[in-house]
């Protein structure tokens, strides 16, 4: 599942460079593991994958999505953002959907990522 997450990250900086507002598109993931500060006897998994983006003008923005997974539950993020002046300013998000078990989640991520890809394809760059 994470493997086919990356290759549709892929997909997403590849659209991306192409694009001739974009200046720079570069992709990375990270994973780590989390203790909930609500529940400090429960860990949590985070898989981010992100496509940051430079445009020809200097402004920067990025795509990441974000699976984190507990005992009891797997939830899935994504959002099209940039700096804000607060942090994150959200361009484009999308529904967070959890799932119970990892086989929920398996077998709806291929049209929910999809989905994200599709973003990136129309996405309007215009201030």
């Amino acid at each position: 599942m994470l493997a086919e997450i990356n290759d549709k990250m892929i997909d997403i900086s590849r659209t991306l460079r192409v694009n001739p507002v974009v200046r720079k598109a570069t992709r990375g993931c990270d994973i780590r593991m989390l203790r909930d500060p609500m529940r400090p006897e429960e860990e949590r998994s985070i898989f981010e994958s992100y496509v940051e983006v430079e445009t020809q003008g200097g402004d920067a923005l990025w795509w990441r999505l974000d699976i984190s997974a507990t005992s009891s539950v797997w939830k899935l993020y994504r959002v099209v953002g940039k700096p804000g002046t607060h942090g994150e300013e959200v361009m484009n998000t999308f529904e967070e959907v959890a799932f119970d078990n990892f086989s929920e989640i398996r077998e709806r991520v291929s049209s929910i990522v999809d989905e994200f890809v599709d973003s990136a394809r129309t996405f309007n760059f215009a201030p």
